[in-house]
């Protein structure tokens, strides 16, 4: 992921509750297009909520060749005990279609995922926007 997007943020109304966390609460928020080397169009767009006490870790970063979590985990000795997913339908908007080789409006999937520590504290959240032809999901059931 290229980081092109970088703040610290309070948490505050509408921010708080997505994070679950109380006002005030400080955050790391960065973000940017990831990429399959070579290709020079991104396949997909994702920001990351990062608790801001672990920011150091990847505040330097420009680059992120590692997932997040796994460096939290490795780099701040936070094990990661749970990952909610939610992956939900939307639409490319106008800033993100030109980076992401669509159109706005084209179909996409926000894909949410909540990391928690121990004792059920968030340390991350991050959002994915794929592009609705890059997306494939199957599952396999063996019935009891």
């Amino acid at each position: 992921m290229r980081v092109t997007l970088r703040e610290d943020v309070e948490a505050g109304g509408r921010l708080a509750v997505e994070l679950g966390c109380r006002p005030g609460r400080r955050w790391h928020h960065f973000g940017g297009p990831r990429f399959h080397v070579p290709a020079e169009t991104a396949f997909c767009w994702t920001e990351v909520y990062l608790d801001g006490r672990l920011a150091p870790i990847v505040r330097p970063i420009d680059v992120l060749r590692t997932a997040v979590f796994v460096m939290v985990e490795d780099q701040a000795g936070e094990p990661i005990v749970e990952i909610r997913q939610d992956i939900h339908p939307c639409v490319i908007d106008a800033a993100k279609a030109p980076i992401l080789g669509s159109k706005v409006g084209d179909l996409a999937l926000q894909i949410t995922r909540r990391y928690s520590g121990t004792g059920g504290r968030l340390l991350l959240l991050s959002h994915t926007l794929l592009p609705g032809d890059r997306f494939s999901y199957s599952m396999t059931f063996h019935p009891d």
